[in-house]
């Protein structure tokens, strides 16, 4: 039932220039339609063919039950749709909170240095309120793929906790591929 509403609805194919079918034409919404958390647990997104990351379905998909539910409302059925710690501590019986063995800290360290990059490049822009865009412009799939990523990764919203192992091999991709 999620995953009819959390989905991604369009990815970088979708952004193919017009003008030049090699390139991708970038607008300030480069990324996935908002919420694409289902095609995150499936690890879908067509952007990891280009930095060659296989996606597959991460561990949160096969072993939570009743995934999306398990996680978000939890054994209490809590209606705020915020991720449950209870549902955590089943598999990470140390969990404290959700930055399990740091994994959250890290995966923010390198959003940041990601976007530092992008930054730096010209293909991101801070905006007035401090949220940033894509810039706009036609980039080959080597440069507009770190681009889709950041935007990706911004939307799915879980800092990579939705597919640990897909999230890791693409932002570790699009860093290598930005350099």
């Amino acid at each position: 039932l999620c995953a009819n509403c959390h989905q991604a609805r369009r990815y970088m194919a979708n952004f193919v220039d017009k003008n030049d079918a090699t390139k991708y034409a970038a607008n300030i919404r480069f990324n996935t339609h908002l919420s694409p958390q289902s095609d995150s647990l499936l690890g879908v997104v067509d952007v990891g063919a280009v930095l060659g990351v296989e996606g597959k379905p991460g561990a949160h998909y096969s072993m939570v039950e009743n995934t999306c539910v398990g996680c978000h409302l939890g054994d209490g059925k809590n209606h705020t749709f915020e991720p449950q710690l209870s549902t955590c501590v089943k598999c990470h019986a140390d969990a404290e909170n959700f930055d399990i063995n740091g994994y959250q800290t890290t995966f923010e360290e390198k959003v940041k240095e990601l976007e530092a990059a992008l930054l730096a490049k010209g293909l991101l822009s801070q905006n007035a309120d401090g949220s940033y865009s894509s810039v706009p412009g036609s980039y080959d799939a080597t440069t507009a793929a770190p681009l889709f990523v950041y935007g990706y990764i911004e939307e799915d919203a879980s800092m990579g906790v939705h597919n640990p192992a897909y999230f890791t091999a693409l932002i570790d991709a699009a860093l290598e591929a930005v350099k």
